[in-house]
């Protein structure tokens, strides 16, 4: 889910990734691209890259939230990303 903060340049991208404990599916970069027309948002999931590649993660999930700032107001833009399942809140 997507979230527009009221300043109307601060996005909070809230996802689900894996456990902390597990160091498997963590944030792992976020990749954002602006145009005077559409917003982007996508986020890159990954393991702790110094875990064994023997290491098994689980299929549990946990809740997080990054922020975003964008350079300039949302305005009148489209704002997508891929790992929002569709929903996209203005405060």
């Amino acid at each position: 889910m997507l979230v527009v903060a009221a300043d109307d340049k601060t996005i909070r991208v809230y996802f689900v990734g894996g456990l902390m404990s597990e160091r498997c599916d963590l944030l792992r970069k976020v990749n954002l691209a602006e145009d005077p027309n559409t917003v982007t948002i996508t986020l890159e999931a990954g393991a702790d890259p110094t875990l064994s590649p023997a290491v098994i993660c689980s299929a549990v999930g946990q809740s997080y939230v990054t922020e975003v700032t964008l350079l300039q107001k949302l305005g009148s833009r489209t704002l997508t990303g891929s790992n929002n399942q569709g929903e996209i809140h203005h405060l």
